[in-house]
């Protein structure tokens, strides 16, 4: 008779938190999961768009949000302020990953930071353990 399953500490434990990665590009998306995985005791929920990050969020209640800038189908700004707009995702951290230069839209929400691509992976944990820490 197999033993039953013990639960999953990473499930259960109130320091593990939520993070939705937004990255249109696949072999990105699967990186920075893979490093958030690797590196942090943290839960990644993946979402390649705006549409698919909006419709996840209908059913997890993410700590962090990562989104990239250039989606194809709105600009992480845009999905952003759609999620400012939602009660259980107002006040949520969020990096966002551009490889634009120059000015980033003015963003006056004290819980936003950006990075720029290509970025060390040293100062993307590091932004993603601050942000954590504005909780």
């Amino acid at each position: 008779m197999p033993l039953p399953e013990r639960p999953s500490l990473r499930s259960h434990d109130a320091s593990v938190k939520t993070i939705l990665v937004v990255e249109d590009d696949r072999i990105t998306r699967k990186l920075l999961c893979s490093i958030i995985e690797d590196e942090t005791p943290h839960r990644v929920v993946p979402a390649s768009d705006g549409a698919q990050a909006l419709n996840v969020v209908r059913t997890i209640q993410p700590d962090l949000l990562v989104l990239d800038y250039l989606l194809p189908d709105m600009n992480g700004v845009e999905l952003y302020r759609q999620l400012c707009q939602m009660k259980h995702t107002s006040a949520v951290p969020t990096i966002f990953l551009t490889v634009v230069r120059g000015e980033f839209p003015d963003l006056p929400d004290p819980r936003t930071w950006v990075i720029r691509k290509p970025f060390q992976l040293e100062d993307f944990l590091a932004m993603l353990t601050h942000a954590l820490e504005s909780l």
